[in-house]
């Protein structure tokens, strides 16, 4: 089979597992109808999914006169996935874990706070008793709040992790598939493919700690617009008139934070035009964004604006990306499902 061959098999066969996932059962002409593809290659590519185990086979529907139909669905629990999000708030560290099924589906869940601890080791610990109670996971995704580049960590919320190769560390020890990324880059990739969302051509997510520094996602068409050196999006170390060091003592005033927080849109709004902005953090209660939202709006020049939006926490999208990623580990991109994680 030729390279082109292969990859056009590849591409056909995520289809079918996307049309299965998206439906109760499925037979070879239902899938026909969803993908596009041929009868003949719709039931060679379910013949090798059902050799594997990743789609099942259920009893035949009931007969309309002729052979009864056979019916199949896509086996969620063909393999599991890690996700794992280190995070700080203030003085607060926090390392998350959660393990979910092919279809999104949580299995496992614990929230930590390191404290004292090593958040190198508190991560290993995590994954020897993920692992331990699910041998079947087979992807782990990490999310970092800094700078990953090529797997290796540059600047970090967590400095002992400076300079760490988290992804061929963790591939080592565990010797399965690892992707690390960076924290805000995980929230706008799960913003982004949210199912609700009509997906718009661009979206930068912009996501403010307690009492932090500002990091940024940006989407662009569906990718993460990462820079040279993976720098895109530390707007931070945009010079608008705030040293790094007092950006987060602002969040205490409110008219103070809302001008600075209007330069930075400003410059994102300027060079990169997005359709969509998100606005994150816990300091975007309801009466903060009622204080905020018109005069944001209002500053930005040019019609149409984009769309400003706020969220107070970005866990969900952070792990939706984080499985977004996983699965892109499998080779399985665009076929991902997002249930309540």
């Amino acid at each position: 089979m030729s390279v082109d061959s292969k990859q056009v098999k590849l591409i056909n066969t995520q289809r079918i597992k996307a049309a299965l996932k998206q439906a109760s059962w499925s037979s070879k002409n239902s899938l026909s109808r969803d993908t596009g593809l041929s009868v003949a290659t719709c039931r060679s590519i379910l013949e090798e999914l059902l050799k594997t185990g990743e789609v099942l086979e259920l009893s035949p529907g009931p007969s309309t006169g002729g052979r009864p139909g056979r019916r199949f669905v896509y086996n969620g629990n063909f393999a599991q996935l890690a996700l794992v999000y280190l995070r700080r708030e203030g003085n607060i560290r926090i390392l998350h874990g959660s393990v979910i099924n092919l279809l999104g589906e949580k299995l496992l869940e614990e929230h930590i706070e390191l404290k004292d601890k090593i958040a190198l080791s508190s991560m290993e610990d995590l994954m020897q008793g993920f692992i331990g109670r699910n041998p079947g996971i087979k992807a782990l995704s990490i999310g970092i709040p800094g700078v990953v580049h090529r797997g290796v960590v540059s600047l970090c919320d967590y400095p002992e992790l400076k300079g760490w190769h988290v992804e061929k560390h963790f591939q080592g020890t565990f010797n399965i598939p690892v992707v690390a990324e960076n924290d805000v880059n995980c929230a706008a990739l799960g913003f982004f493919y949210s199912p609700s969302l009509v997906q718009p051509e661009s979206v930068v997510y912009l996501y403010y700690p307690y009492m932090g520094n500002a990091g940024g996602g940006i989407i662009i068409n569906g990718k993460i617009l990462r820079g040279f050196s993976d720098y895109a999006g530390e707007v931070s170390s945009i010079p608008l008139g705030v040293a790094t060091p007092d950006q987060g003592p602002l969040q205490g005033d409110i008219p103070e934070f809302r001008d600075y927080l209007i330069r930075v849109l400003l410059s994102i709004h300027c060079l990169i035009n997005p359709a969509r902005i998100v606005i994150s953090g816990q300091l975007f209660t309801t009466d903060v964004i009622q204080k905020l939202q018109e005069p944001i709006i209002a500053a930005l020049p040019g019609e149409p604006k984009p769309e400003i939006s706020f969220e107070e926490d970005f866990h969900d999208h952070f792990l939706a990306g984080l499985a977004y990623l996983a699965m892109d580990t499998l080779s399985c991109p665009v076929d991902f499902i997002e249930k309540s994680i």
